[in-house]
């Protein structure tokens, strides 16, 4: 090899030395900006929240029915209706209190006249020998005077060995018993007659608490209780009060009628408007509730 073939090798020996230090120092400075940029990136929070999934209008569950308050109206009437029901009971529990006293009453008078009797048939009999005996009448039978002492012992008395006195005691005292026990007589038909009037009263008063239960009055509650198929009676039944005929007609083989529940204006509270036809609910209207 020549003078100058050594010297051009050695200065290309050289240049690939300095071509290959500058890459190596290129590739440093690339990976040294690499990891600045990733040392500088804001990290994620990892206490936060995950963010929710989207969920679209068909998924999402909306309520078909939002609850309401009831109206003022069905407020008032419930209101109402509890005043109504709470005098009602009051005025029961006095005719229970009443009708129990009349009981209690008569049962003590004729428990009265009953001890009356019992009381007054008690007597001292007198012979015509003058021998006394103290006993209670039980009657005559037979053409006996029958008596029974205290202790229960009975005895049969002929009326010709008993004093004028005691004869004329049993004239009298039948006569009292008798008018006692008519009293006492009375007294039990008047107990039946009141025990009579008190069940056909509590029979007439349940009839009319549920044919009342039935009534809804002219509001919301009676237009719902109104049912396609009823007929004019079962609606007038529902609503505790007579419609007023608005309009007839008929067409072919069918008369449509419109009746009207309710005064409306200024003075009512609300109307209800029925269509019968042929003597059928078809169809039904409400405004003022």
């Amino acid at each position: 090899m020549s003078k100058e073939e050594k010297v051009i090798y050695v200065k290309g020996k050289k240049k690939s030395s300095i071509v290959k230090g500058c890459g190596c120092f290129t590739l440093v400075v690339v990976l040294l900006i690499v990891y600045i940029v990733v040392r500088s990136a804001p990290k994620p929070n990892s206490t936060s929240e995950p963010t929710p999934p989207k969920v679209s209008d068909t998924e999402r569950k909306i309520p078909t029915e939002i609850p309401q308050a009831p109206a003022k109206d069905e407020v008032e009437d419930v209101k109402s209706g509890s005043e109504q029901e709470k005098t009602e009971r009051t005025e029961q529990e006095k005719v229970e209190k009443d009708f129990q006293q009349k009981m209690e009453e008569i049962d003590s008078k004729i428990k009265s006249l009953e001890t009356t009797i019992e009381e007054q048939r008690w007597h001292t009999w007198t012979d015509i020998s003058g021998r006394t005996i103290r006993a209670g009448y039980r009657g005559t039978l037979n053409g006996k005077i029958n008596i029974e002492k205290e202790d229960g012992k009975k005895y049969d008395l002929l009326p010709e060995k008993l004093s004028e006195q005691d004869l004329e005691w049993i004239k009298e005292h039948s006569k009292e018993k008798k008018k006692i026990e008519s009293e006492i007589i009375l007294l039990k038909k008047d107990k039946e007659d009141w025990i009579r009037a008190k069940k056909n009263a509590d029979e007439a008063r349940i009839r009319e608490e549920e044919r009342q239960s039935r009534i809804k009055g002219v509001t919301m509650s009676g237009y719902r209780a109104i049912q396609i198929g009823m007929t004019y009676a079962q609606v007038a039944e529902v609503i505790g009060e007579d419609g007023k005929e608005l309009s007839r007609n008929q067409i072919a083989d069918i008369e449509t009628v419109l009746i009207q529940f309710g005064e409306g204006g200024i003075l009512g509270r609300g109307i209800i408007h029925v269509c019968f036809q042929n003597g059928y609910v078809t169809s039904k209207s409400q405004s003022g509730f």
